[in-house]
């Protein structure tokens, strides 16, 4: 989409109405044009407005020239929540109407500054309702960026950082009910783009997977530090406001990581409009998660450190104290030189640096990855950090991963690795969880895993029908009736999958390694379906159904036998698989045998596809007479 013609005019509205409302403030209260010159914000406005007006195309404008500005309002300190709101609300307009264009040779930058800008976006807060006013307007500028046809230019370091910024506001619980679900409605359309992409991402090239690294940990530090402040702090005023005398490096150290308000006042003050910003004297909002005290005048008085702030230094974790640490040892580390006996030195030789800029490369398969790895990671019942809303969340995420990119997930091997190993770990944990949410997404989540994998997952397949078979015939009274029953509509659908009961007796029931999984299975919908009483259940009602089910789709089996039609079944993969043909021939061995060659390469006289239709026949009958003979007559023994 090309941008309109008439862009520049909108982009000259929304710098007349920020200036407006940042004149209003206190600390651009003065009209003088002198003073607007000295204040950068505005200076850069003025500026922006002078080369506006030499131009009458927005087109003929580079796009960071005319953003610029607006994200230096984002990203200062300085700046009211409402004037933020208003600089965030210009920049989602500009991407919603396209006036960024995307085949412009400067996109990648472009995008890159407006990412990084919102991510870190600081302004003064005022109370929770104001504050969460500007934090939904950040969400909804990283929605639109990435969903947005100039968001396919972000790196994979920007995607992960989007999404961990939507991740700590999701999971913040000072903020309101409304702020956090639109962070995870946000989280849902970009983790729907990003794999209903994924088929036209490929697999291959290095890649620095440290720099992606996204961690649960980073977002709940701040739970840690509000146990530890509530069991060795003594209780402080809401209204009583923290006064730190150190610098704002010790305050990244004090203060939480996720971004919050602190010192909200009792009452909820009626919200100020955009245009009439509140006077910034209250704590400064991170998206970074640092929130300091403001404003630093001459006029206050200098106080020591109280001894509750000193008490919370002390008391933060070993892992944020160590980090900044072995950065620093390692950057004054000298190099690596020793001198051998006959007095030569050896000194450590420094990797040249690649010369030149480094090309922009646009995210793709690595941000999916350490995004799929995060989301499973967020589902591991056995992580004490993660809670029954980090866990509904990952599985309600994974399940949109599996509804729109099953097919495509199989096809990457780094993507099924995790799949086959830390998924089916963490889901399988979570069928002895209690809380019925959790159970009922995990058997949705795994209902879609097998029905598009389970010929990749041959094993995991056997064990969770192994664990549903044990749940629903455990008599334990902490077995909810209602987990029994869904449990057993997960068979009912597994059942409905086309072919998948004869599936079940050819990969399993016929394989020598494995257990009878159809007969079991069948054999306990026949009990099931019999009540003790005379009262009908809905367990009774879906017994009836599976059994029905089986018998449906062996009677279209059979129907298509009769017509002629070849019936198709999704075998195992050859890995997973102990037995793929019955050979009859003792004189071909298995070791002469091509390893990797298909069933269908090997000689028709030789292997045997259906031993039923073999036996019927006379002349294989006669066949078989003479090699179980020559058999006997090898061993010493007579038929």
């Amino acid at each position: 989409m090309s941008p309109p013609g008439n862009g520049i005019f909108v982009v000259r509205g929304e710098m007349s109405t920020l200036t407006t409302a940042m004149r209003r403030g206190s600390r651009w209260s003065s009209n003088s044009y002198q003073d607007d010159e000295k204040d950068v914000l505005l200076k850069s406005f003025h500026e922006l407005k002078e080369k506006l007006l030499q131009v009458e195309d927005l087109r003929l404008v580079e796009p960071g020239l005319f953003l610029n500005p607006f994200l230096e309002v984002i990203r200062s300190e300085d700046t009211t929540g409402p004037v933020t709101s208003l600089a965030l609300s210009a920049v989602n307009k500009f991407l919603s109407y396209g006036l960024i264009d995307p085949t412009h040779s400067t996109l990648a930058a472009t995008v890159e500054s407006i990412a990084d800008a919102v991510t870190h976006a600081r302004f003064v807060g005022t109370d929770q309702t104001s504050d969460g006013v500007v934090l939904m307007k950040i969400v909804q500028v990283l929605r639109t960026l990435v969903l947005s046809p100039e968001g396919s230019a972000l790196s994979n370091e920007s995607i992960c950082d989007i999404i961990l910024s939507c991740f700590r506001l999701c999971f913040e619980p000072r903020l309101n009910e409304l702020v956090r679900k639109t962070a995870e409605n946000a989280l849902k359309d970009i983790v729907l783009l990003l794999f209903m992409r994924l088929p036209q991402f490929v697999e291959g090239g290095n890649f620095n997977l440290k720099s992606l690294k996204m961690r649960s940990s980073s977002m709940d530090q701040s739970n840690k530090k509000r146990k530890s402040s509530r069991a060795e702090l003594k209780p402080v005023s809401v209204n009583t406001p923290k006064i730190v005398a150190s610098e704002e490096g010790s305050q990244e150290q004090t203060e939480p990581t996720t971004p919050v308000v602190s010192n909200a006042p009792k009452g909820l003050k009626p919200p100020p409009l955009s245009t009439t910003p509140a006077t910034p004297a209250g704590p400064i909002v991170d998206m970074q998660g640092i929130i300091s005290q403001t404003p630093k005048s001459s006029q206050e008085p200098k106080t020591d450190p109280i001894p509750e702030e000193a008490d919370l230094q002390q008391a933060q974790p070993e892992s944020l104290q160590e980090v900044p640490q072995v950065a620093e040892l390692l950057e004054e580390a000298p190099m690596e030189s020793f001198v051998n006996a006959v007095g030569v030195r050896f000194t450590h030789q420094q990797e040249d640096e690649p010369s030149g800029p480094v090309p922009h490369l646009p995210y793709g398969l690595p941000c999916i990855r350490e995004l799929f790895r995060f989301l499973i990671s967020l589902c591991n019942p056995h992580d004490k950090q993660n809670t029954d809303v980090m866990i509904h969340m990952g599985l309600t995420l994974l399940t949109v991963t599996f509804e729109v990119g099953a097919d495509s997930i199989g096809k990457y091997d780094s993507l099924l690795a995790i799949v086959k190993d830390d998924l089916c770990k963490n889901l399988f944990a979570l069928l002895a969880t209690e809380r019925i949410s959790i159970f009922a997404a995990d058997l949705q989540l795994c209902f879609l895993m097998f029905e598009s994998l389970r010929s990749q997952l041959k094993f995991q397949l056997e064990y969770y029908l192994t664990k549903l078979t044990d749940l629903i015939v455990n008599e334990n009274p902490r077995i909810l009736y209602e987990a029994r029953e869904l449990a057993l509509d997960n068979l009912l659908q597994l059942w409905r999958i086309p072919g998948f009961a004869a599936e079940l007796y050819i990969n399993y029931d016929c394989d020598l390694y494995c257990t009878n999984l159809f007969e079991d299975l069948t054999k306990l919908m026949s009990k099931n379906t019999l009540s003790a009483t005379h009262s009908i259940y809905s367990v009774h009602t879906l017994s009836m159904d599976s059994l029905l089910t089986i018998i449906a789709s062996i009677e279209r089996n059979c129907i298509q036998a009769k017509n002629g039609e070849k019936t198709t079944y999704m075998r195992h993969s050859r890995n997973n698989s102990s037995v793929d043909k019955i050979i009859l021939d003792p004189n071909i061995s298995l070791d002469q045998t091509i390893v990797g060659s298909p069933p269908g390469d090997a000689d028709g006289d030789v292997v045997v596809e259906n031993i039923n239709k073999y036996l019927k026949s006379s002349q294989n009958e006669d066949r078989l007479r003479q090699l179980v003979s020559q058999e006997g007559a090898a061993d010493g023994t007579s038929l």
